[in-house]
């Protein structure tokens, strides 16, 4: 049986439109950045509702596993939707939930908050993939995926730190508050900019869930995707506590480090891009083998061994980029009516893995050594590695 999800295909002229696809990117750094910043202000959100970290770090859980189930489910119900309309209402979505997060006078609420905002961030990434590839005009699937998703790696390497910094002197509310308003100037422009011809031919991804989760290599991608995202963010969820109390960094350095991350996040991105397609399933393989030695020696620094905890910050955040756009792009590289159901799939099993990362990670935190997130999510890399590692006789393109 065929699968019927393609996009209604836009006139030769508007297949470089950049400047949607630069709204796109910036959409995508808020995105992100909303997701990631409470990694950096953990312990400032702890004390103000004076928490556990460990139970604090479910903001992050919940998140992620309402982003999974979002980036499926609501994105189906939304198929038929003009993008524009689409892009326009889940950025609103977003501004008033990372307003009520900033507002929020309780843990209970601010979770509330966080859900309600990351079912516009499960929609977004579940359509942000297969937009840029019909804005665009390139060829390769790499290059095409690193447009938009650079937005992962400028967002670790600009906006998280920033925020960071900005919780640290304004307090973390001012920080989301902050990434509210500039979610209603996107919304603003997503109205006057962007293209309204889009539309998706599909009106239910759900009946042809069997086939993609069949497919040769979605297969092995999905749970290789969804254990490598539980491992990295065992460990970064509480980056925060491995630098300071395993290594013995100030905080006030915090974002500093944060900073090597990202900075580390868009020279992967860089390198990403330049992957032929033929070159993208070896390359996560061994990405994720590299990532996971360099969190697990995480777990053997001495305290003031700031230098190699940078050097070692700088490999997991080249890594991760290069793996996030490497897992995109290899999707892409599928026929495109099996890439748009995929592109949402994949997005559903990010934020598994995001979301058991982060509880994972709180349970070690309050219960065992602190060095013991950085070898449990080295060893969880090293088996989506392996996974990824098995070989595939049948054909994947067809």
């Amino acid at each position: 049986m065929s699968i019927s999800t393609s996009e209604t295909v836009m006139p030769e002229s508007a297949k470089s439109d950049w400047f949607a696809l630069i709204i796109l990117t910036i959409t995508a750094i808020v995105f992100v950045t909303a997701e990631l910043l409470p990694v950096g202000i953990l312990p400032e959100i702890s004390a103000s509702f004076q928490q556990p970290i460990g139970r604090v770090g479910l903001m992050v859980t919940g998140y992620a596993w309402t982003v999974a189930i979002s980036a499926v489910l609501i994105t189906s119900y939304l198929a038929s939707l003009e993008r524009r309309k689409l892009l326009f209402f889940i950025s609103v979505l977003f501004a008033v939930a990372n307003f009520m997060v900033a507002c929020s006078s309780s843990l209970a609420v601010l979770f509330i908050a966080r859900v309600i905002g990351a079912f516009s961030h499960g929609v977004f990434w579940s359509i942000a993939g297969p937009l840029c590839l019909r804005l665009s005009g390139h060829t390769s699937k790499a290059r095409v995926a690193t447009v938009v998703f650079s937005g992962i790696a400028i967002a670790t390497v600009v906006a998280v730190p920033a925020g960071t910094v900005l919780a640290q002197h304004l307090g973390w509310q001012a920080a989301f508050a902050s990434i509210a308003f500039i979610n209603l100037i996107i919304a603003f422009l997503v109205v006057v900019r962007f293209p309204p011809t889009l539309t998706s031919e599909s009106r239910s991804y759900l009946s042809q869930l069997p086939q993609i989760i069949c497919h040769p290599l979605l297969r092995r991608l999905f749970p290789s995707t969804a254990l490598a995202l539980t491992g990295h963010f065992c460990a970064f969820t509480y980056i925060s506590l491995l630098l300071i109390k395993g290594v013995g960094v100030s905080p006030a350095h915090l974002a500093f480090y944060l900073f090597l991350f990202g900075g580390a996040g868009v020279i992967g991105n860089v390198l990403a891009g330049k992957l032929v397609d033929s070159q993208l399933k070896q390359a996560c393989l061994w990405i994720m083998i590299v990532m996971a030695i360099a969190i697990m020696l995480c777990a053997f620094l001495p305290l003031g061994a700031s230098i190699s905890a940078g050097f070692l910050v700088i490999i997991w955040g080249a890594g991760i980029c290069m793996l996030t756009v490497s897992i995109q792009s290899l999707i892409l590289t599928l026929p495109i009516q099996i890439a748009d159901v995929a592109s949402a799939m994949n997005v559903s099993m990010f934020n598994v893995g995001i979301g058991s990362g982060a509880l994972f990670g709180g349970l070690i935190v309050d219960h065992m050594p602190l060095e013991a997130v950085a070898l449990v999510g080295g060893i969880t890399l090293l088996m989506a590695a392996a996974i990824m590692a098995w070989p595939i006789k049948e054909k994947i393109y067809e």
